[in-house]
């Protein structure tokens, strides 16, 4: 679940392009197109191309954490440019990945994470925007079928945080899992760490 779906968050931060930035941090165009840049290590090497990047990376904003992804990477995901349509969907191959996995619906893990289970779509009002809740119940014949990555991107953020409840309550297991089972961790109070 964290791998397979709750940690897929950045694809929702990802901008459309890859903007450009002088010296003195004015833009350069055009932006790079992310579609343009996938198994196309050659653009770098242009002149001043990676310091240009690396200003605009560093100064622009993240997108904002939401259900929206850019079409860069829902259709031009590793597109040929001489064949039309070839790009792939990245967020239809997290859903697939997560099933392929065997990851429960997101409803399993509302209950593991101390939610009240969904019995109804009104359920998941607290949650999830009704926008959301009206798509989802245009998809899924059941709350019992919702898949956890569309659902878990599309949750209202816990406050002071990124991301929803259930997305929250995924990394903060995984995390704490991953510091409780290192025998080196600083904090683990052996002597020989």
């Amino acid at each position: 679940e964290f791998a397979s779906a709750a940690y897929r968050i950045g694809h929702s931060l990802l901008r459309p392009h890859l903007p450009r930035m002088s010296a003195n941090y004015q833009a350069v165009s055009p932006a790079i197109l992310l579609r343009d840049v996938f198994f196309n290590p050659d653009i770098i090497n242009q002149r001043y191309m990676i310091d240009e990047i690396m200003r605009g990376l560093a100064s622009t904003p993240m997108e904002t954490l939401d259900q929206f992804i850019t079409g860069e990477i829902t259709n031009h995901l590793f597109e040929e440019r001489r064949i039309p349509h070839s790009g792939m969907d990245l967020p239809a191959l997290n859903v697939q990945r997560a099933r392929d996995h065997g990851i429960p619906p997101y409803n399993d893990y509302r209950a593991l994470c101390g939610m009240k289970r969904a019995t109804t779509w009104e359920d998941l009002s607290r949650e999830l925007p009704p926008e959301v809740i009206a798509r989802l119940r245009r998809i899924y014949p059941s709350v019992n079928d919702i898949d956890l990555f569309p659902a878990g991107l599309s949750e209202r953020a816990v406050q002071g945080g990124l991301v929803g409840p259930t997305f929250a309550c995924i990394i903060g297991l995984q995390f704490r899992q991953l510091r409780q089972c290192d025998r080196f961790w600083y904090e683990s109070g052996d002597a020989i760490v």
